[in-house]
């Protein structure tokens, strides 16, 4: 019988002359001791900024500016209306407190990112923009 060997391939091109772990198919060197991907696919999640459906409520937030999709001004637009659904959620008692905190922390930085962007664009520099959080929102 052939004794299985590793089977991974060494910087040279042959294949790896070293045992594999007991009850892997790698060596140690290779691989073998690595437990392989972690639960739940945190990758997989998502955030929903681009939903593909949007409720009355959010066409009416995003007013006009729907119409000029790729602009700097709908992705502004895009935020807005994402924090005021993070915001409408929270009130219902939608989220536990780390999640609404870590959201709206991500999103609101986002906004001041774009705001900065669009001002630098417009005026030439980010020193006089000034974003005001409590009533800057649509619909709130």
């Amino acid at each position: 019988m052939k004794p299985t060997y590793c089977g991974a391939k060494t910087r040279a091109g042959t294949p790896c002359r070293r045992y594999p772990i007991t009850g892997r198919k790698r060596c140690k060197l290779h691989g073998g001791t690595n437990p392989g991907p972690g639960y739940g696919n945190q990758n997989a999640k998502t955030h929903g900024i681009y939903a593909s459906r949007w409720t009355p409520e959010d066409h009416e937030r995003a007013g006009e500016s729907q119409k000029l999709i790729g602009t700097l001004d709908t992705e502004i637009e895009l935020v807005r209306v994402r924090i005021a659904r993070i915001l409408d959620t929270e009130a219902s008692g939608g989220y536990p407190d780390a999640a609404f905190h870590t959201l709206l922390d991500r999103y609101v930085g986002r906004l001041c990112t774009l705001e900065t962007q669009r001002n630098a664009l417009n005026d030439g520099g980010p020193t006089e923009q000034i974003i005001t959080i409590r009533g800057g929102f649509p619909g709130t």
